[in-house]
């Protein structure tokens, strides 16, 4: 192996430096520290940059962490108060919901400032999902309304009050009528009002039927009974009214349940890594268009509507 010779290249270098004058040599080595402290310098301040820059990383993941937490918690408080209001409804439940979607949009604005590469119609999507389930909430309240928040409320309260009205006629007021017959009729509309408590507790079809069933049997028995036309006619009239009003609530009911299933679909879907599964869609699909089996239409002096519930697939429902 060749040695390599390095005293050609080390002689050259020593007569150029001996042919710089000195006051260049001290102008040289004076700049070599200040050279080093600027290259130092300039280190420190890239670094300083870089770790800031993690910083403000970890800090927003934190951040967006805390706020996808607060998102989910928010929509589940959602949800769990639409089934808490169908149960019990109460005005504090609405406050309650409204105080949920708040921290929910508020959750959406920390997430939208701290990841900036998030698709903007990303957010606008989930804000409209937002708003969405304040809508259908909003729809819900008013036919929980119409239905009445208590039993001296609404609908409710009027079914109460038309029941009390007839048992208290039958009692009262039908001195004219055989003790035999008094009893027949007051039989048939306590049967008639079992099953319209039953059938408010859990809506099914044969219940309907069977509250139908007393009221044709109410008017067979009624028919029968001797006596002039105006005698008869305010028992007539308050079970009539007994039954448009069991009508009306049945028609509100109908149009408060694909409300409930709706909300509580969608507020699923939003939670992070959730996707909508193919029943799920298959009946959200159904309800908004409204083509879900309909009941079955009767009459009962007014048009009842069934009271068996829409199939719907939602088992989201019992969870």
């Amino acid at each position: 192996m060749r040695s390599i010779d390095l005293s050609k290249p080390l002689n050259r270098l020593a007569r150029s430096l001996t042919s710089v004058s000195v006051r260049t040599r001290i102008v040289v080595l004076a700049l070599v520290p200040v050279v080093g402290f600027l290259a130092n310098g300039m280190t420190y301040v890239s670094g300083k940059r870089d770790v800031d820059g993690a910083f403000r990383s970890v800090g927003n993941s934190h951040a967006l962490a805390d706020a996808s937490r607060d998102f989910k918690i928010a929509v589940d408080g959602m949800r769990i108060t639409v089934k808490d209001f169908t149960a019990s409804p109460h005005g504090a439940l609405v406050d309650i919901f409204e105080q949920s979607q708040g921290e929910a949009n508020r959750s959406l604005d920390t997430i939208e400032a701290s990841v900036s590469n998030m698709s903007g119609d990303d957010i606008k999507a989930l804000r409209a999902e937002l708003g969405v389930l304040k809508k259908n909430f909003e729809a819900l309240v008013a036919e929980q309304r119409t239905l009445g928040f208590s039993d001296i409320e609404g609908l409710r309260g009027g079914l109460v009050e038309a029941g009390y009205k007839i048992e208290r006629a039958v009692n009262e007021n039908l001195s004219w009528v055989a003790q035999a017959d008094a009893n027949k009729l007051m039989m048939t509309l306590l049967n008639m009002r079992h099953h319209e408590a039953e059938y408010r507790l859990a809506p099914a079809e044969v219940t309907r039927q069977q509250f139908l069933a007393g009221y044709r049997q109410f008017n067979e028995i009624y028919a029968n009974i001797d006596g002039r036309p105006e005698m008869k006619a305010k028992l007539e009239d308050d079970v009539k009214l007994y039954v448009d009003t069991f009508t009306r609530w049945i028609e509100a009911s109908d149009r408060a349940y694909p409300l409930r299933a709706l909300i509580d679909i969608d507020s699923q879907n939003m939670l992070p890594g959730r996707m909508p599964s193919y029943s799920q869609q298959t009946t959200r699909r159904a309800v908004r268009r409204k083509c879900l089996p309909p009941r079955k239409a009767t009459h009962a002096t007014a048009s009842l509507r069934s009271g068996s519930p829409w199939s719907l697939s939602v088992s989201a429902l019992a969870g």
